[in-house]
């Protein structure tokens, strides 16, 4: 039977990183990225191409949904989080939109190594909020089913960390971080025997990371600022796919005077470049208000941070 699901108008962020080679762009073939789904957003789905055609190569977003949606991405190319690209709008049915033009003379400084590193990233929302019916057969909640397979099947890997142990399913864990799949398949100690110690870590840090890979409720962590800035250092570190960006938009929407400058700090020691946009965005609207920060105050950012908002603005 279909199950009511409610449309709300939060952002919904997403995130990927897409290496083409230098031999893929010299083949001038036309290229894409795997379509992805939008958590919260069931009907939403996107990828990135490269296309060529007879007046060059350009990058396109392609976007389907049922529902009209706002967006807003940010392209790099390269890990360092400035100079970012930024394009806006809506969008409902199929679209493709032309995000760059980039193949120039002046590409090559892109080109690394053999390889070109595309950094994209963003969120989405839907306009309006409503109820609508998705055909999805529910037997019980992703949160039900978590529980489910922690209490009834047979664990078969044991995180130690401050004394204690936490047992999990290399399933579960491996499909959320890529640290751990490389760990569980690889031939390290790890592997051969099905546990690792965890250094400098908090217990309830690496629980809750665990416990969201199992689609457990963590909230408690994420209302005390503190935890969720060391679960985002410890998701950045093992690279847990989905919850970093989701970590990255809840701190970005809780931006204030006093914890903007540990947020910035946050952000470049976590390569967290969604949340370090949300910071540079709050920054320039305080400048907008003729709202300005003690000198000491103001000494605590970096150069780099506040060069990259100086540029931004410019260009906007």
């Amino acid at each position: 039977m279909a199950a009511p699901r409610e449309i709300t108008t939060n952002k919904h962020g997403f995130h990927v990183k897409w290496v083409l080679n230098e031999k893929t762009l010299l083949s001038r073939n036309s290229c894409k990225t795997e379509v992805k789904t939008v958590e919260g957003m069931p009907d939403v789905k996107w990828y990135l191409q490269s296309v060529h055609n007879v007046k060059g190569f350009y990058l396109y977003f392609n976007i389907e949904s049922e529902n009209e949606i706002e967006y807003t991405t940010y392209l790099h190319f390269f890990l360092n989080p400035d100079h970012a690209r930024c394009e806006s709008g809506i969008s409902i049915g199929k679209k493709s939109i032309e995000i760059d033009r980039p193949y120039d003379s002046s590409f090559g400084k892109y080109i690394i190594n053999g390889i070109v590193k595309i950094n994209f990233h963003g969120f989405f929302r839907y306009t309006r909020q409503e109820q609508i019916n998705f055909n999805i057969q529910s037997v019980c909640s992703a949160e039900e089913w978590g529980l489910r397979f922690k209490q009834n099947l047979p664990t078969d890997f044991t995180i130690m960390v401050e004394g204690q142990t936490i047992q999990i399913h290399k399933l579960i864990v491996s499909a959320e971080s890529t640290v751990f799949k490389r760990m569980f398949e690889g031939s390290f100690k790890e592997a051969r025997e099905n546990q690792v110690t965890i250094p400098d870590c908090k217990y309830e840090i690496v629980q809750a990371a665990v416990d969201y890979c199992y689609a457990q409720n963590i909230s408690a962590i994420l209302e005390d600022q503190s935890k969720c800035i060391d679960l985002l250092c410890f998701a950045n570190q093992y690279d847990f796919l989905t919850l970093k960006p989701k970590l990255e938009n809840h701190l970005g929407q809780k931006i204030c005077k006093e914890n903007l400058s540990l947020l910035v700090s946050t952000a470049d020691k976590t390569s967290s470049i969604q949340l370090r946009q949300s910071c540079i965005y709050f920054f320039s609207a305080l400048i907008n208000r003729n709202e300005t920060f003690p000198p000491e105050e103001l000494a605590e950012f970096d150069f780099q941070f506040l060069q990259d908002m100086c540029t931004q603005a410019l260009n906007h």
